[in-house]
């Protein structure tokens, strides 16, 4: 059985399950991770030292209703945006990404745990590449991937804060495969593609420390 069968199957038993419970309420939860630094490796031959400069950001958030206040069902919204620069004093090469993604979500959370599934489907990822000699660009590239299909887990315990309130540390594993890509050349319009069948799907997937922020009412 697919996960997405299984997600779909999981949503209709846990909806069936709980529908008899009185109690309902709502559970909000952002989940960051971030990540920045800059590092140089030196060099004994050449003055064009190279810093390299990074910065990555991910936002993982689901909303939902939790019925028989542990029981949740809702959605998931993720957005992922990097950035590393690499200069010298000739040449800088930048690189950016950005990606969002979107899909349903069930999972359990109680106290101050959580366990939530999502299915991915929804979203892309786009990936900008530019290099820059003495002013002049040499290389200004995006490729942009589409049709998402994957699933994510995250897990994590929050501390109570207030009432409502909660904060904790999280683990998140994500995993997404695109189906279609589209490629611009900033400088050689010729190579332009858009939405290629990619006959290998490109792959975005990893395990990721976090901290979560939950609220629950």
């Amino acid at each position: 059985m697919t996960f997405k069968k299984t997600l779909t199957l999981a949503l209709a038993l846990s909806a069936f399950a709980v529908a008899p419970m009185a109690h309902a309420g709502f559970y909000l939860q952002e989940t960051v991770n971030l990540t920045t630094g800059t590092s140089n490796a030196g060099s004994t031959t050449s003055a064009d030292l190279l810093d390299t400069k990074t910065t990555d950001i991910n936002l993982r958030g689901t909303a939902g209703f939790t019925l028989g206040g542990r029981f949740l069902i809702g959605g998931t919204a993720n957005i992922a945006l990097g950035s590393g620069k690499v200069e010298g004093i000739s040449t800088v090469v930048e690189a950016n990404t950005n990606g969002s993604d979107f899909g349903p979500a069930v999972g359990f959370v109680q106290g101050g745990f959580h366990l939530i599934g999502s299915y991915l489907f929804l979203g892309s990822y786009t990936s900008k590449s530019k290099v820059t000699v003495l002013g002049t660009a040499t290389t200004d590239e995006e490729t942009k991937y589409t049709k998402p299909a994957g699933f994510q887990i995250d897990m994590g315990y929050a501390f109570q804060l207030s009432p409502a309130l909660r904060i904790g540390p999280s683990l998140v594993y994500r995993s997404v495969k695109y189906s279609k890509q589209s490629f611009t050349n900033n400088l050689d319009a010729t190579e332009n593609t858009s939405d290629v069948d990619l006959l290998t799907k490109a792959k975005d997937s990893g395990l990721t420390a976090a901290i979560t922020v939950a609220l629950a009412f």
